[in-house]
Formats: structure tokens, C-alpha cells, sequence
């Protein structure tokens, strides 16, 4: 969760106003209107966005790790299948049912941590550091 992904202006996905709503899930409220925001701004929300998906889609995994050894006396080959049969589950559910995407407090948090003084410096001065 070091750096975000970029991309070109071809491959943004959200309006001003959808990124506005996703750095003020990630933010909280801030003194910027979306009218303002640049394709800078839309690449930011929407890096935030994939690496937080991904990063609860990992996070899914190793749900699925703990639920399978929780079961005393489990052979490998039976933790082993628990975990692929959540895990396949987890990525239909993430993947394929876009509505159901589940993003974890913990990533968002550490997101935030992550990112906060970037965007806080974009905010008061109008350009990312």
C-alpha cells in the first residue's frame, strides 16, 4: 500500500463527482468542490479505490487461511480445500458482483494513514506532492 496505480486518462472510470465521494469515504469531508477536480484528482480516488479492492480481496484470503486451521486435527489436504472453496467463493463475490464488493475498515484505515498528508497537501495547495 506504498504507492497507487496510475493510469492514463483513457482508462478513468469515475466522474468529478464520483471521486469526490470516494476521497470523502477515504478523507472525510474537505473544502474542495468536485467542479474543481482535475484528472489528477479522478486517478487518485481511483487508485485508492483498486488498492483498497485488492487489498480486501487479499484480506479475504487470509480469512479463509484462519477459518480453515481453526478446525482441530485438520489434515493439509482438507485445510487445503476449505481454503479453495472460500477462496473461489471470495472471488466470485468480489469479482463478479460488483454491488457486494466488501472493503475492509483495516485497509481503509491504513489508506487513509498511508495517504492522508497527499491529499491533505493537495487540499491546501492545489497540486499533489
Amino acid at each position: 500500500m506504498g504507492q497507487l496505480r496510475k493510469f492514463t486518462v483513457n482508462e478513468l472510470k469515475y466522474t468529478k463527482d464520483e471521486a469526490k465521494q470516494i476521497l470523502t469515504y477515504f478523507f472525510g469531508q474537505f473544502d474542495l468542490s468536485s467542479g474543481s477536480f482535475t484528472n489528477e484528482d479522478i486517478e487518485f480516488a481511483q487508485g485508492l479505490m483498486v488498492e483498497a479492492i485488492d487489498a480486501s480481496n487479499k484480506m479475504s484470503y487470509v480469512e479463509g487461511i484462519f477459518r480453515a486451521s481453526a478446525g482441530p486435527g485438520s489434515s493439509i489436504t482438507s485445510l487445503a480445500a476449505k481454503l479453495v472453496r472460500h477462496s473461489l467463493a471470495s472471488w466470485w463475490n468480489n469479482k463478479k458482483r460488483e454491488d457486494k464488493v466488501e472493503i475492509y475498515d483495516i485497509v481503509k484505515n491504513q489508506l487513509k494513514a498511508n495517504f492522508r498528508t497527499v491529499w491533505a497537501y493537495r487540499v491546501s495547495t492545489g497540486e499533489f506532492m
